[in-house]
């Protein structure tokens, strides 16, 4: 995630983005989701869910968002089940709710831990 923190960080005459970016390639089939969270208009915890195939199209993307809008984006590798983490690394489980099946607008509950998350399902 710092990838994006140094990209919302740059002021906008800074076209070296790409520099400062080491791009991960292509996601392998199967593997954990590359997703931005763009803010909408719905409230403070509703947001446009966009997936990538590279952090290149992710950061392609995000350039071309308002500065207002970038300040508010999120990016994440979806999971399905806890990483492995040394236990000092805190992690938040985050609960994706569609607007619509098939809706790209999804409102975000965030939990303190999996447990939490899976009861709230």
């Amino acid at each position: 995630m710092a990838w994006l923190n140094s990209l919302l960080k740059k002021p906008e005459s800074t076209p070296e983005i790409e520099e400062h970016v080491e791009d991960t390639g292509p996601l392998a089939p199967g593997g954990p989701l590359l997703a931005i969270l763009v803010p909408d208009t719905g409230g403070i915890s509703s947001f446009r869910l966009r997936p990538f195939e590279s952090s290149d199209s992710a950061i392609e993307h995000v350039t071309t968002l308002f500065p207002q809008i970038r300040r508010g984006v999120h990016a994440f590798w979806g999971l399905h089940n806890a990483p492995v983490n040394p236990d000092d690394l805190k992690i938040e489980a985050l609960v994706m709710i569609r607007a619509e099946e098939n809706s790209d607008l999804v409102y975000i509950v965030s939990f303190l831990d999996l447990e939490s998350a899976y009861s709230f399902t």
